[in-house]
C-alpha cells in the first residue's frame, strides 16, 4: 500500500506548486510586476522636473520595482522547477509500479490459460 501512494504523493506535490504558480500568475503578479498607466505617467512628470530630490526618489523606486519583478521571477521558476521535478519523480515511480502489475497480469494470463487447458 505504501508503494501505491507515493506517486499520489509526488502528484499531489505536483499539483500544489502549479496552483501555487497559477494564483501567483493571477493575484500577485499584476499589482506587483507591472505599474498601471498612472504610475507610469507619473514616474515621467517627475522625471521631467529634472530635480535632484525626484531623481533620487525615482532612482529607488525604480530600483525596489525591479527588486520585486527579480523575486517574483526567482519565485515562479522555482516553483515550476518542483512541480516539474515531483511529476517526474511520480511517473518515475508511476512507471515501475506499471511494469510490475504488467508482470503480474501475465503470470495470471498464464496461470488462466493453464487452469483452462486442463479443464479441456
Amino acid at each position: 500500500m505504501g508503494k501505491l501512494i507515493q506517486p499520489v504523493i509526488y502528484n499531489i506535490i505536483t499539483i500544489a506548486a502549479l496552483l501555487t504558480a497559477l494564483v501567483q500568475l493571477l493575484i500577485v503578479a499584476p499589482g506587483r510586476t507591472t505599474p498601471t498607466t498612472t504610475e507610469a505617467v507619473q514616474l515621467l512628470v517627475e522625471l521631467a522636473q529634472d530635480t535632484d530630490a525626484v531623481d533620487e526618489s525615482l532612482s529607488v523606486r525604480l530600483a525596489n520595482d525591479l527588486d520585486r519583478r527579480r523575486l517574483f521571477n526567482i519565485s515562479m521558476t522555482v516553483t515550476m522547477g518542483i512541480a516539474i521535478v515531483a511529476n517526474v519523480i511520480a511517473n518515475y515511480l508511476a512507471r515501475g509500479r506499471h511494469s510490475r502489475n504488467l508482470d503480474r497480469i501475465r503470470r495470471l494470463e498464464a496461470e488462466l490459460q493453464g487452469l483452462q487447458a486442463r479443464r479441456s
